[in-house]
């Protein structure tokens, strides 16, 4: 019972990472530059291929501070995705004049995450939790030291 279910594991394992190894493998070839896509100024473009694999969003009766530094990794990464996704693939179309309807301009809009400015805080705004926290946590230290002194 227990030896089989280790042994199908452990193969399921292997068969997965052998699979995704040949796949990344056949696709980075395939979009390498001279495999026949297009004409030659596409290779100037930068095909790649973009993997995303997040961290799975858990709730618990009580998150700790690891949960809070996996959440807000995968807010950054989502980020970081949506921009190199979605927001420069509609600047392009607003650099060209395709956004008659504001769709692209609302799209960019969109792929900012609230949770992240709330965070770190907005360009030109507010601190941010983190700020907050930064200052808070510097006057107690200061404080500490200065009653050390006395």
């Amino acid at each position: 019972g227990r030896e089989a279910a280790t042994l199908r594991a452990s193969v399921a394992q292997e068969l997965y990472a052998g699979l995704f190894a040949w796949l990344t493998r056949s696709v980075a070839q395939s979009i390498a530059p001279g495999a026949g896509w297009g004409a030659a100024g596409d290779a100037a473009k930068g095909r790649y291929l973009g993997l995303l694999d997040l961290y799975g969003f858990e709730v618990f009766a009580s998150n700790g501070f690891e949960q809070f530094l996996i959440n807000y990794c995968n807010e950054r990464l989502q980020q970081l995705f949506n921009r190199q996704v979605f927001t420069l693939e509609a600047d392009e179309y607003l650099a060209e004049g395709l956004d008659h309807d504001g769709q692209w301009q609302r799209l960019t809009a969109a792929c900012r995450l609230p949770a992240l400015g709330l965070l770190e805080g907005e360009p030109g705004g507010g601190l941010g939790v983190f700020g907050v926290v930064n200052d808070r946590s510097r006057c107690g230290f200061e404080e500490s030291n200065d009653r050390g002194q006395e």
